[in-house]
């Protein structure tokens, strides 16, 4: 990580997991606040970006108050300061996919049709359908997901390699 401690920038909006993140990693974490419709504030995210900033987040929808976050113009800071852009989907990643064929657009995209995003996590456990617990990960770019692996090629039982947190444990449920 070097002398400079790198840092989280998500919205007060977001997921307790960056919380987590940031602890386990040793990363600082700075809380954007929010404008009056409860989205992230762009201005201030914008003012926040430091040459240390590893990551800029955005939520479709936050968990605590059901609203999307501005993609698209988190995504033009995202671009500007060649910061990766992450999209919590977590809430709604099986259903907001769905909005529009059903009849409800959105006013703006949040997905990989954004430049700047790079990353989407999205829960199978709520509207996916899948048992408590299973995520997953979609990247833009296969160049991010190499930095999920963790792989060590000298240790004595052999090459160990590791693609998730879990490791030797299977990333999905039973």
């Amino acid at each position: 990580m070097g002398s400079k401690l790198q840092k989280l920038w998500p919205p007060q909006s977001a997921h307790a997991a960056f919380d987590k993140a940031a602890h386990y990693f040793g990363m600082k974490i700075v809380w954007v606040p929010l404008n009056k419709m409860m989205q992230v504030d762009v201005w201030a995210m914008r003012r926040a970006i430091s040459r240390n900033t590893v990551v800029l987040v955005c939520s479709t929808p936050q968990f605590p108050h059901g609203v999307i976050d501005p993609v698209p113009e988190v995504a033009k800071l995202a671009v500007k300061y060649k910061i990766p852009l992450h999209v919590d989907a977590c809430l709604g990643g099986f259903l907001i996919v769905f909005m529009e064929k059903a009849g409800y657009p959105l006013d703006q995209p949040f997905d990989f049709r954004v430049k700047g995003v790079t990353s989407i996590s999205a829960d199978t456990h709520k509207y996916g359908y899948a048992r408590k617990g299973s995520s997953l990960v979609l990247y833009s770019d296969k160049k991010y997901r190499s930095y999920q692996f963790f792989v060590d090629p000298d240790w004595q039982g052999g090459i160990y390699a590791s693609p998730t947190m879990v490791g030797s444990r299977p990333a999905g449920l039973p």
